[in-house]
């Protein structure tokens, strides 16, 4: 049994008893160590070859907070047993899991960068900001009706989809940048395709946005 201090003091528990839930948990922890341990070995073979996108770089280091924050609450709910709201966080942990990854996968010049993607990326943080804007950003942070542990949960959190979007769309900005150099034919494609993976990232806002409410636990 582990003992850690809780936000308002105490203890808390860790059980391994020889169950599901305990290999949902080891599991759970085994892959966030895989995947930290790749990103940490992608970026420094980048670095060393000279091919890193850093854009992409810090637009994964902007998810950390988000995605440690996530383990951090599935890893106790499991272990609580508190199920019913697993749901909602499955969701918010799983889908900064899918942003890091877009952005790890592209980290190095040496990876063909694919613009949708990064557009997808982009509109999942986007999503994430509206709804904790929508949420409890406002009364914890704004009109101070937070505990100094919510205040700084949500600031880290804001933090980090700000950050991740503002990184993404520095690698979207460097992507289309190249459009100058090119001819008049492949130029106005490249415009074309901007403004269609713009149109598509809107549409993918809303509809994320629209279906939100599904989400037991976001539904209100």
């Amino acid at each position: 049994v582990f003992k850690g201090r809780r936000e308002k003091g105490g203890a808390k528990s860790v059980y391994f008893n020889v169950e599901a839930t305990t290999t949902v948990l080891l599991t759970l922890v085994t892959c966030m160590l895989i995947a930290g341990n790749s990103f940490v070995v992608k970026a420094v073979k980048s670095i060393q070859a000279k091919a890193l996108r850093t854009p992409l770089l810090f637009a994964v280091i902007s998810t950390i907070f988000p995605i440690f924050y996530g383990f951090w609450a599935l890893f106790n709910y499991y272990n609580d047993r508190i199920f019913h709201l697993l749901h909602s966080q499955v969701y918010f942990f799983l889908s900064e899991v899918v942003v890091a990854c877009i952005a790890c996968a592209q980290m190095s010049k040496e990876d063909k960068l694919n613009p949708f993607l990064l557009w997808f990326g982009f509109s999942i943080d986007a999503v994430h900001l509206i709804q904790s804007m929508m949420d409890q950003f406002i009364a914890n942070v704004l009109f101070g009706k937070g505990e100094r542990h919510q205040v700084s949960r949500d600031i880290g959190l804001l933090l980090g989809n700000v950050g991740a979007m503002i990184c993404i769309g520095g690698a979207l900005v460097g992507y289309y940048r190249n459009a100058k150099g090119l001819k008049d034919n492949a130029r106005g494609a490249m415009w074309r395709e901007l403004r269609t993976h713009a149109l598509l990232t809107i549409a993918m806002s809303v509809a994320h946005l629209l279906l939100l409410p599904l989400i037991p636990g976001l539904g209100g």
